[in-house]
């Protein structure tokens, strides 16, 4: 059983939820396919939250790198980009490569 399966879980998470509903950072709705489940999606306010913390975390990992690993770094991020964009795509959908502008 997982932490979220357990009783304890659910109570955390719960309360997690509660906290972030009460700073306008998610919202519950009810799961049209399953009555006894609860949806949870984040306010545009909780995504500026994430994104936020997000961006100081990579921050923080990248300033560790030494000056070579941040170049290369950098250098690959085009790449690794064009990757997510391709992952994000339906397997039959369009494939036509970015430019590295793009």
């Amino acid at each position: 059983m997982s932490l979220i399966e357990s009783p304890a879980g659910l109570e955390a998470e719960a309360l997690l939820v509660t906290r972030l509903e009460r700073d306008g950072l998610a919202v519950r709705s009810p799961d049209p396919s399953d009555g006894r489940a609860v949806l949870v999606r984040l306010t545009p306010a909780g995504a500026k939250v994430v994104e936020s913390r997000r961006k100081e975390r990579i921050d923080r990992l990248a300033a560790r790198l030494d000056p070579d690993h941040q170049q290369a770094l950098a250098s690959s991020l085009p790449a690794l980009l064009e990757m997510a964009r391709l992952a994000a795509q339906p397997p039959n959908g369009p494939t036509a490569p970015l430019s590295p502008t793009q």
